[in-house]
């Protein structure tokens, strides 16, 4: 059993631990975290979710892509047995 004065100082610690946090960095990590999930659980309705249906990528080999073949793009590396095992997963320290 700790004692009081060993309880405030790890509730200060983790307290000033938990400060440190910015409310961007907790936004952008559960963010991440939800779009991740969907890439982890193969899933393209939920990866699908997070475009709206106007996005523009542009490549410097093929040029501009919308929506359709962005989805027809990520289509293999949902599917394929080869890539079964892929994650996506946020790195220590990443953000």
């Amino acid at each position: 059993m700790i004692g009081a004065a060993s309880f405030l100082l790890i509730s200060g610690v983790l307290t000033a631990t938990i400060a440190q946090v910015s409310a961007p960095e907790v936004l952008i990590s559960g963010l991440d975290s939800a779009l991740f999930s969907a890439i982890n659980a193969h899933d393209a309705a939920a990866l699908g979710a997070w475009f709206t249906p106007d996005p523009e990528f542009c490549h410097d080999k093929t040029g501009l892509a919308g929506y359709d073949s962005t989805m027809a793009g990520f289509a293999p590396l949902i599917n394929r047995p080869a890539t079964a095992d892929m994650r996506r997963d946020i790195g220590p320290s990443t953000l």
